[in-house]
């Protein structure tokens, strides 16, 4: 804006507002969302992200004000408004950055913490359960905020194998049961899912932040094991009656259980 070091010192004050937490949450906060963090994590950081840099618009309307009205009184040879001295770094910033970014981690992972690995349901395939050496295989597809079919039942101590077909045009998803999970899968793809030798029925999701609070889970419903806590009423009365056969699809079996192994054919 020209006018010399006090109107160039009065514009960079208000630049150097918080200039150490704005550049902390900036750099850290990208560098957190390219880690394998859990999705909510992502979502956070990235929205403090934004915050800060948003924040660069109002300081640069701020200073150009500045800059102007010490122009002026120069111009008008009048006493030049006090420009407060601003240190762009302190300790207090850099403890200030790292709270804010450590508040978005909390709140991502108290959003959905089976996700980050804080506080996971106890995995399906944990519970003690005698193998039967058997592998009941099915196939899903993911479909907008669906699973297709959207409950599968597997024996007790058959090792469950979930073949995902991800048929949405638009949205990547991806199938968590217990601690094992997909990547993500980008429409038009597959993926396949080893949830282990099954103990307990569990429900899975899509933990793609908001489309497990959308209803896009998919419950596994294993006969002769037991219900874990809080398994939807529902479901524990389906699971208490038995295996209930899924209508197959027409022109084809997906989504109809498939099992093999040694004692396969004695069922």
């Amino acid at each position: 804006m020209g006018g010399g070091p006090s109107v160039v010192r009065a514009g960079a004050a208000w630049f150097d507002r918080f200039a150490g937490v704005r550049l902390i949450v900036i750099n850290a906060g990208l560098l957190l969302f390219l880690m394998p963090v859990a999705s909510w994590v992502k979502v956070t950081t990235s929205l403090v992200v934004l915050v800060a840099l948003a924040s660069f618009i109002p300081l640069l309307l701020g200073g150009a004000k500045a800059s102007a009205r010490m122009r002026r009184a120069l111009l008008a040879h009048e006493e030049p408004p006090e420009v407060p001295e601003r240190t762009p770094w302190s300790m207090n910033q850099a403890v200030a950055g790292v709270a804010v970014l450590v508040l978005a981690v909390t709140v991502g992972v108290a959003v959905d913490p089976a996700s980050a690995g804080v506080a996971p349901s106890t995995p399906a395939s944990s519970v003690a359960v005698a193998p039967t050496g058997n592998t009941t295989r099915v196939e899903v597809t993911a479909r907008g905020m669906t699973f297709t079919p959207n409950r599968v039942v597997v024996p007790a101590g058959d090792r469950l194998v979930v073949v995902v077909h991800n048929e949405d045009p638009t949205t990547a998803h991806d199938l968590v049961i217990g601690d094992t999970r997909t990547a993500r899968i980008p429409p038009g793809q597959s993926a396949e899912l080893d949830a282990g030798v099954m103990g307990a029925s569990v429900e899975g999701y899509c933990s793609v932040p908001g489309h497990r609070q959308m209803g896009m889970t998919l419950q596994v419903v294993v006969e002769g094991g037991n219900p874990p806590r809080g398994f939807r009423a529902h479901h524990r009365r389906a699971f208490q009656r038995g295996r209930a056969a899924d209508p197959p699809e027409p022109g084809g079996s997906r989504g109809r259980p498939h099992r093999s192994g040694a004692g396969a054919a004695d069922r």
